[in-house]
This record gives structure tokens, C-alpha cells and sequence, in this order.
């Protein structure tokens, strides 16, 4: 819902025309979708598995390698959207003055 709700507020931001940061929102936005998939694919799985559980054990059954690449789509977004979180954040991370002065302090006793 998070990533949802994130991706709505910038869409509308965006088609408003008022946004301060085009590139940050378009990141942003850009972010939100594999974290976006990587949430739908089990909840969608579990809901059908919990709700049509018959449906379910027959479509598995007979679809076994798209249920693999949906899968397999899980385990990608899910590792795309935290490099790509995790690359945003160090980097903006590092910008901070007292990290740089502790970074340096650091290398040079190194």
C-alpha cells in the first residue's frame, strides 16, 4: 500500500505540473514498481491459493512454468527495487558532511 500510495501522490504531482524534483520523482516512481510487484505476486498467489484453493491446484498444476516466471519476476523486482533503494540511499547518504569527515577520518587510519 506503501508503494502505492507513493506512486499515486507523485503521478498526480507530476500531471499537476508542481513538482520541485522531476528526476528524484521519476526515481521515485521508477522504485515504486518493482516494490509494487514484488508485493503483488505473493499476495496474489496466497489470496488464490487461500480463497479457490481447487482453481488454484488446477491452474498450478497445468501452468507449472508460468508459475516459475511469475515467481522468478517476484525474486527479480524484489532484489531490483532494494539495490535500487539501497543505491539511492548510500548515495545521498554520503553527501552528509559528518559522514564524509568520518569516512576520511577512517581511510586515512586505514
Amino acid at each position: 500500500m506503501i508503494f502505492l500510495m507513493y506512486v499515486t501522490y507523485h503521478l498526480i504531482s507530476k500531471f499537476r505540473g508542481n513538482e520541485r524534483n522531476v528526476s528524484m520523482n521519476t526515481f521515485g516512481i521508477a522504485l515504486a514498481i518493482p516494490g509494487f510487484v514484488s508485493c503483488l505476486v505473493p499476495f496474489i498467489d496466497y489470496a488464490t491459493d487461500f480463497f479457490i484453493p481447487d482453481k488454484w491446484t488446477k491452474w498450478y498444476d497445468s501452468h507449472l512454468t508460468l508459475y516459475d516466471w511469475l515467481w522468478w519476476s517476484y525474486y527479480a523486482s524484489f532484489l531490483l527495487f532494494h539495490w535500487f533503494f539501497n543505491l539511492r540511499y548510500v548515495k545521498s547518504t554520503f553527501r552528509l558532511p559528518l559522514l564524509r569527515k568520518s569516512a576520511e577520518f577512517f581511510n586515512e587510519m586505514l
